[in-house]
């Protein structure tokens, strides 16, 4: 697929010909946002980088592109201290979880549609942003609660991760990490979870 983007005031020497990417991928507004909200600490060369790797990588996949966002001038080192999950601490916290009363039907897969869109479902919520905490798996958790809630009900409404940093703390890190496996197990055992506008997220634990 043809791409095309327009990086309106940032001389980019030696891209400019290689910029052919959707103009709803890279956009000059990007590259503002980021000055905008983080000012001189603003790393134009990682931006830059993060840049060409979606340029490099868009030319070699065709069922799917990647852009930029408000983490672009983050090198891979950086957004792993920050947001990342170590795969061992991963293995030993899964291992740790429960899975009984969890249950799943036996599907039979040529029944199967090759490709479900749950946005065109309107099971998806708005994208929301974790901040500098480690609370991804908050977000995975009210994720997948908010689809399977509209698919239930009907209404898609958006569920809290806040309440799940501040209260679920037997096993789960609030900033510090988590697993949704756990989250799942105390929204079970509590009874529910909040709504967003009830208990809106601050990206820090509060209680």
């Amino acid at each position: 697929m043809a791409l095309r983007a327009s990086l309106l005031g940032i001389v980019l020497v030696g891209m400019a010909a290689a910029l052919d990417l959707d103009s709803a991928l890279l956009r000059e507004q990007h590259h503002q946002e980021l000055l905008q909200a983080k000012g001189a600490e603003v790393k134009f060369g990682t931006w830059q980088d993060n840049l060409q790797f979606a340029l490099d990588y868009n030319e070699k996949h065709a069922s799917h592109w990647v852009g930029l966002n408000a983490l672009a001038d983050l090198t891979p080192d950086e957004f792993r201290r920050q947001y990342g999950l170590g795969a061992g601490r991963y293995k030993r916290a899964r291992g740790s979880a429960k899975v009984d009363g969890f249950a799943h039907g036996d599907l039979d897969e040529a029944q199967l549609p090759p490709a479900v869109d749950w946005r065109q479902k309107g099971a998806v919520a708005e994208v929301k942003n974790q901040a500098a905490c480690g609370s991804c798996w908050a977000f995975s958790t009210t994720g997948a609660v908010e689809g399977i809630n509209k698919l239930a009900t009907g209404q898609l409404v958006s569920l809290s991760e806040q309440f799940l940093v501040d209260c679920d703390t037997a096993q789960d890190k609030g900033c510090s990490g988590g697993l949704m496996d756990f989250a799942f197990e105390f929204i079970h055992e509590h009874g529910g979870i909040e709504y967003e506008e009830d208990y809106p997220y601050t990206g820090e634990r509060v209680i």
